[in-house]
């Protein structure tokens, strides 16, 4: 059973004949064919929980249960005028919580959307901004002061190269 190498160990001649790519970048039409193939460059969402679900998690307070024994015990001693201002103050309190942090979550969701980062990538030997997105394994992407590395990759040319390292130490 072969083990695949990898990437960033493999010679740079060795890793450009097996993405079949070089320094000029690909063409449009390779770039689609590997859109295709491998997909969006993007993280996966995390799956979401069910509505309903994610309402009767907030229940999991330990004020909140609290209260809902407080409530439970006021009910058990006859104290309905008790039990009903505790339940409903309970209730208004999760639901509210719940909204305000669901709207919360679509709003942050919207902007993420629409904020779209863009990288500089070499296509048919020319320079062309894209999408993040559309970076393909074998694509040449240029980088300049202060710009993100949008994927992984290897290194083919710097000049004063410097990095804050300081996100991957701590």
């Amino acid at each position: 059973m072969e083990t695949q190498q990898a990437f960033w160990r493999l010679p740079l001649p060795e890793l450009q004949a097996q993405l079949h790519a070089g320094p000029e970048g690909l063409t449009a039409d390779e770039a689609a064919v590997r859109l295709r193939d491998h997909g969006p460059n993007v993280l996966h969402p995390t799956r979401r929980r069910a509505l309903a679900l994610e309402f009767l998690s907030r229940f999991r307070n330990p004020l909140v249960i609290i209260l809902l024994v407080a409530s439970g015990v006021s009910a058990l001693t006859g104290e309905v005028a008790s039990f009903l201002i505790i339940g409903t103050i309970v209730l208004m309190s999760v639901t509210l919580d719940f909204v305000q942090e669901h709207r919360a979550g679509q709003a942050a969701e919207r902007l993420k959307q629409s904020v779209a980062v863009r990288a500089a990538v070499l296509r048919n030997g020319r320079r062309r901004e894209m999408p993040v997105s559309e970076v393909v394994p074998g694509d040449v992407v240029l980088l300049a002061a202060g710009d993100a590395v949008p994927a992984d990759g290897r290194l083919l040319e710097a000049r004063d190269f410097f990095i804050n390292q300081a996100l991957l130490t701590g």
